[in-house]
């Protein structure tokens, strides 16, 4: 299992599935605790391999540890969610394979 060092603490990813099919990310703690949700289900179109990230309030710092590890790509596109943009990423690197071995 992969694991993305954050703050000191290994963080690993769990994923899953929202209603309608579309990938799910989490981050969990050692514990297997949920430590930060990091795709948002939203009805906008995407490509395949896109996928709408939180990058906002909390999320920020684990997004951009993400990004800089090359655990996401960053599509440069947004999406108004309310008052916020969600933004449009595909998986990268252990991040992308470990998602293909989970999920396919």
């Amino acid at each position: 299992m992969i694991s993305l060092d954050y703050a000191g603490e290994p963080l690993y990813p769990a994923f899953g599935r929202y209603e309608g099919g579309r990938a799910a990310l989490q981050m969990l703690d050692g514990m297997d605790l949920p430590y930060a949700t990091i795709t948002v289900n939203l009805p906008e179109d995407l490509a395949e391999g896109e996928h709408f990230v939180k990058g906002w309030s909390e999320n920020e710092p684990i997004v951009k540890a993400l990004l800089d590890a090359g655990w996401l790509r960053d599509t440069g596109r947004r999406v108004q969610t309310g008052y916020v943009e969600a933004m449009v990423c595909e998986f990268a690197g252990p991040l992308e394979q470990a998602y293909e071995q989970e999920v396919g």
